[in-house]
């Protein structure tokens, strides 16, 4: 991108054995600049899609998030949810998409799908806890 200086992704953390670094925009302490960072993700387990983001919103409560205004942010912060993009790996047991199928994803990522409310169709009114899209902390693999 035209005005754009190259950056050395920022180291966050050490991986675990079940995640690999990616980079992304993110925001590696409170009142920092957007910068590359690097982010650990979970590999990919069964029912699990790994997915190329082309594609991300940008909301109020992502900009709620980085100025720390609902005071319960956690950095480093990769903001944005509503995510679209082209799947490019799928985990075993995935049966309703493929490699170079397009895909969203909301504000929610995992819920337990075995309460009532999941299986009534509310995954996100998930009695045992549903995760965020960013800032949530895996709860179900």
């Amino acid at each position: 991108m035209e005005g754009v200086k190259h950056q050395e992704p920022t180291p966050i953390s050490a991986t675990q054995s079940d995640e690999y670094q990616e980079v992304a925009w993110g925001m590696p302490a409170f009142g920092k600049p957007f910068e590359p960072i690097h982010i650990n993700r979970p590999k990919i387990a069964p029912m699990q899609v790994r997915f190329k983001m082309e594609y991300c919103g940008i909301c109020h409560s992502d900009c709620f998030t980085c100025n720390d205004e609902f005071g319960s942010a956690e950095w480093p912060v990769v903001p944005g949810h509503e995510l679209a993009g082209e799947v490019i790996e799928i985990g075993e047991g995935v049966t309703k998409v493929k490699v170079g199928d397009k895909v969203g994803v909301g504000c929610f990522v995992e819920a337990c799908l075995n309460c009532e409310n999941c299986n009534d169709g509310e995954e996100n009114y998930c009695d045992n806890g549903m995760t965020l899209t960013y800032g949530g902390d895996r709860k179900h693999g």
